[in-house]
C-alpha cells in the first residue's frame, strides 16, 4: 500500500490508480539507451506526489521518506539495526523524536522476507498536506483466499468469474475449482489536509490562579509572577543526553535551568527546598517550546499548599555541591600534609576535583558528580538509591592510593603494612 498526495479539487474525479497493481511508487528501472534519456522522466503516483518514497524490482524493494516531506517539515534521518535496518526520523528543532520511521528494504522469493510498515505521526503528516493543500490517499491491492460460503456462490452465480468496478475500487473473486480467490485494487481517500487541534497555553489555569496565565501577561515583566514546580519535571532533561541539563551555583542560589543545544533553554530557575524548582512566567512563557510549557505545567504546584518551612531543606544539588566542595578540600589537606612530610604532590595527584574549577565552572567537568545530582524523589525506589550508593563508591575510589601510600610511608608507616591497609 503507498500514499498518495493529491490536491483536494481533484479527488472528486479520482478513479483507481495504476500503481495499485505494484504496491510501489516506481517499478523496475529505465530503459536509457541514449544521453539526456531520463531526463524529463517523472516519479509520482500517477502524477501526484507521494508519502514514502518505494520502489521495486520483483526481488529487492526499498523505501524511504519522501525527500520533499523530509524536507519542508525539516525532519533528520538515523538509521538503527544491523540485518534488519530501519530508519527514524526526527525533527530536531523542538525536538520531537520518532516523527516517522519504517524498513529501509526488504526482498521477496515467493514471499516476502518482513512486512514492511510505515508509520508517520498524525500531526505532522496533516501538518504536511495542510501545507500542500492535499489530501491523503491511499493506493492499495489485497487479496486473499476465501471461504466458499452461501453469500460467495450467490455473487458468483454459477460462473467461476465475478467483478465489480467503482470508482474508487475494483473488485474480483475467481473460483478455482479448489479454492476462492479474492482480489481488490483501491483508491481511497484516507487523511484530510486539516491540522490536529492543540491546546492554547493562553488557556492553562495553573494551579493556584483562577485566571489564565495568557502570553501577554506572562511576559510583562513588572508582574513579577512565579510558580513553583516539583523538580521531577527535570527527569526528562536529565534522562536525555540531547538535552544539557547541568545544575549550577550563581553564588546565591543553585539554579536548573535545562536547554536544547542552540534553541532554547530555561532561564532562572531556582532550586527552593527539596524537591521544589522557582520559575518567573516571564521566562518560561518567552524562553521555550509550547510543548515544554505543557511539560512544565503537569508538575505545577499550588503555592498555597506548599508548607514554606520546607524552602531551607536541602536538595540534593546543594548537597552534591557541598560533597564535592569537602573532595576538593580533603585534596588541598593532603597537598599540604605532603609539603609538610616532604613528600611533593600537586592536587592531581590525589583526586581530579579542585576548588579553582568547582568555583569557576561548578561540577560541569564532573559527570560523575552530575549524576549524582540528578533529581532525588521522596519515594525514591531501591533500586535508584542503590544507583546512587554506586556512583559515591566511584566518587571515592578514584583517590590514588599510590599518593596515600607515600604519605603514610613518611608518616612511619611501614609499607607492607600501609599496603594491607588500603586492601581493608
Amino acid at each position: 500500500m503507498i500514499m498518495a498526495i493529491v490536491p483536494e479539487d481533484d479527488v472528486a474525479n479520482l478513479s483507481v490508480l495504476r500503481e495499485s497493481c505494484e504496491g510501489v511508487v516506481t517499478f523496475s528501472t529505465q530503459d536509457c539507451t541514449e544521453k539526456g534519456g531520463a531526463w524529463g522522466t517523472d516519479i509520482s503516483i500517477s502524477g501526484y506526489g507521494y508519502i514514502v518514497a518505494s520502489w521495486g524490482s520483483s526481488l529487492h524493494y526499498s523505501f524511504f521518506l519522501a525527500e520533499d516531506v523530509w524536507m519542508k517539515l525539516g525532519l533528520k534521518p538515523r538509521l538503527i539495526g544491523d540485518d534488519e535496518q530501519k530508519v527514524i526520523f526526527d525533527e530536531v528543532s523542538s525536538p520531537s523524536y520518532g516523527v516517522a520511521q519504517g524498513d529501509v528494504s526488504s526482498e521477496y522469493y515467493f514471499k516476502s522476507n518482513k512486512d514492511v510498515k510505515w508509520t508517520m505521526r498524525n500531526d505532522y503528516l496533516r501538518k504536511y498536506l495542510w501545507m500542500k493543500g492535499c489530501v491523503g490517499v491511499k493506493v492499495f491491492f489485497f487479496e486473499a483466499y476465501i471461504e466458499r460460503t452461501k453469500e460467495v456462490l450467490e455473487l458468483l452465480s454459477g460462473s467461476n468469474h465475478f467483478r465489480i468496478e467503482l470508482p474508487w475500487i475494483e473488485f474480483e473473486i475467481v473460483d478455482h475449482t479448489d479454492r476462492i480467490l479474492l482480489q481488490a485494487w483501491g483508491t481511497v481517500q484516507s487523511v484530510q489536509p486539516e491540522l490536529c487541534f492543540e491546546l492554547d497555553i493562553n488557556t492553562l489555569v495553573w494551579p493556584g490562579h483562577k485566571s489564565p496565565m495568557t502570553m501577554s501577561r506572562a511576559t510583562d515583566y513588572r508582574s513579577g509572577e512565579y510558580v513553583y514546580v516539583d523538580d521531577a519535571f527535570l527527569t526528562k532533561y536529565e534522562k536525555d543526553k540531547t538535552y544539557e541539563a547541568i545544575p549550577f551555583f550563581d553564588g546565591n542560589h543553585y539554579h536548573a535551568d535545562p536547554s536544547y543545544g542552540g534553541q532554547w533553554a530555561f532561564r532562572d530557575c531556582v532550586r527552593v527546598g527539596r524537591n521544589l524548582v522557582k520559575m518567573p512566567f516571564y521566562e518560561l512563557y518567552r524562553g521555550v517550546p509550547e510543548k515544554e510549557i505543557y511539560h512544565v505545567f503537569d508538575y505545577a504546584k499550588d503555592q498555597s499548599l506548599i508548607d514554606t518551612n520546607s524552602f531551607d531543606d536541602q536538595h540534593i544539588v546543594s548537597k552534591t555541591f557541598r560533597f564535592a566542595r569537602e573532595l576538593a578540600e580533603l585534596n588541598e589537606n593532603l597537598v599540604s600534609l605532603g609539603r609538610v612530610l616532604d613528600v611533593p604532590l600537586s592536587s592531581s595527584d590525589i583526586f581530579e576535583y579542585n576548588r579553582d574549577e568547582l568555583d569557576n565552572e561548578g561540577i560541569r567537568n564532573y559527570p560523575v558528580l552530575q549524576k549524582l545530582a540528578h533529581v532525588a524523589s521522596i519515594d525514591m525506589q531501591e533500586q535508584d538509591f542503590l544507583a546512587r550508593c554506586k556512583t559515591i563508591n566511584e566518587i571515592i575510589n578514584k583517590i590514588k592510593t599510590g599518593s596515600l601510600k607515600k604519605l603514610s610511608i613518611a608518616m612511619g608507616v611501614k609499607a607492607k603494612e600501609g599496603a594491607n591497609k588500603f586492601l581493608i
